[in-house]
């Protein structure tokens, strides 16, 4: 007989005046920011073993990037090169070299088919990510470091951000500067569209800016003490410097402090859910803390040298991470002991249903034999299938499930097949508004093996 474990997606909102945006963001941000210091005073754990390394390079990694759909990592260089790997074998599928300095960030197009990387030397190129043709190059000419480079959800803008302040939206078919953004600040990090690309969140060390793209008036403003480094994928949080070997995460819209963090960390990553910060050491170390509970970070070796490059996967099961020891090393993310838990979920446990309430609700439902239920859900089967209900058809155009789109039915109602690997496997679950923005919520599910 099968059980039932029902879940929602929560239509969770951010920002005083763009209260139905949901922001989504796939910056990378360059990993020559100096003083990206924190110290942490609990001993490293001992060491996990990534599920794969990858040892081409021949200098310390700068940058990393995810394609959209998962299957392929890209990575920029100090040694003057970008590569593509397939993340399931480890096989090196393209390689560029035609640069004339470091390569300091990379990214994938949102149709994972073009690739952009940014040069020391702020030269922009857009890439075919399968033929290795090089559709344009375009310079920033205005003296500043660009920091991070972002592309907009719908393809049609590639961003980059400077020490200079401003932000700079270039066609992403011509190369050509369509757009560009500055408030007060001196130096601009975080970057982050709305789900829709029109709106553009902007963080400085004196100001937060969201911007309407198309016509270039600012929405909404808001003072800053200190500079966001990153935003969280959901808009709701920031990560911020607030000392020489300080950072602090913030929420965005009220500045309340969540967590202050001191050491000597190098980069670092929201998870996909925007649940986890994963970051990066100089002493090769990586940790995770839970955002929303508030905890402690938990420390594990995984390099010979400094951290220097974090992303995750789109699914949030991997997470690859990069290293002035030339090596990249890709995570099990449930390797870090990092496991679902109810009060985060947001749903509460009555014997075999887990049901999540709230106003405006996509309520999901896993079905699997020998289900049972817990913090996360246990199964022992190769896999399970997710059915799922909008509750408000005409509020949601479309449904991704670990980013495959999944029909919708007129009644609002969807079903997919999910295979399962051993150990903790991550569901993350999107909806698409017709007003363009994107809600998000994941459970996890863990299959178990059949030793006793």
């Amino acid at each position: 007989m099968e059980e039932h474990i029902s879940y929602g997606i929560g239509f969770k909102i951010s920002m005083t005046m763009a209260r139905k945006y949901i922001f989504t963001v796939s910056a990378v941000i360059a990993c020559l920011i100096a003083g990206m210091t924190l110290e942490t005073s609990y001993a490293a754990e001992p060491n996990v073993l990534p599920s794969r390394v990858l040892q081409v390079h021949s200098d310390g990694i700068s940058s990393l990037a995810f394609s959209p759909d998962g299957r392929s990592l890209l990575s920029g260089s100090f040694d003057r090169s970008m590569r593509i790997w397939d993340r399931e074998t480890g096989r090196e599928i393209r390689v560029f070299k035609d640069f004339d300095h470091f390569v300091v960030l990379v990214s994938f197009t949102p149709d994972g088919d073009r690739v952009v990387s940014v040069e020391r030397d702020n030269t922009i190129s857009l890439w075919d990510a399968k033929t290795g043709k090089l559709y344009w190059k375009a310079k920033e000419n205005s003296g500043e470091q660009v920091l991070s480079v972002v592309c907009s959800p719908d393809g049609r803008y590639i961003a980059t951000a400077d020490s200079g302040g401003k932000v700079i939206l270039r066609d992403a078919i011509t190369g050509k500067i369509a757009h560009a953004f500055a408030g007060k600040g001196d130096i601009a990090i975080a970057v982050l569209f709305s789900g829709d690309g029109k709106y553009l969140l902007m963080g400085s060390n004196r100001e937060k800016l969201l911007w309407d793209v198309a016509t270039e008036t600012l929405q909404v403003h808001y003072k800053n003490s200190y500079t966001p480094l990153s935003f969280s994928p959901d808009g709701e949080h920031m990560l911020c410097t607030t000392g020489s070997k300080e950072k602090t995460l913030f929420t965005v819209e009220t500045d309340k402090k969540i967590l202050t963090l001191t050491g000597d960390f190098r980069s670092y990553v929201f998870s996909p859910d925007a649940r986890y910060l994963v970051a990066g050491n100089s002493d090769g170390g990586l940790s995770v803390a839970e955002v929303k509970k508030q905890t402690k970070f938990i420390t594990k070796t995984g390099h010979s040298g400094s951290v220097t490059a974090l992303v995750f996967s789109p699914d949030g099961q991997t997470f690859a991470s990069g290293s002035l020891d030339k090596t990249i090393k890709l995570w099990d993310f449930g390797t870090f002991g990092v496991t679902a838990s109810s009060e985060s979920l947001g749903f509460v446990v009555d014997e075999a249903r887990l049901d999540f309430i709230r106003e405006e609700t996509v309520l999901i439902t896993i079905i699997a034999p020998d289900l049972k239920s817990g913090d996360a859900v246990f199964v022992k089967s190769e896999s399970v299938r997710l059915s799922g209900r909008l509750s408000n058809k005409k509020k949601a155009s479309a449904v991704t499930v670990n980013g495959r789109e999944v029909p919708v039915s007129d009644t609002g109602e969807f079903n997919v097949e999910l295979p399962l690997k051993y150990g903790r496997n991550n569901i993350i679950i999107r909806a698409k508004l017709f007003a363009g923005s994107t809600v998000t919520s994941s459970c996890a599910v863990i299959r178990e093996t059949d030793k006793k």
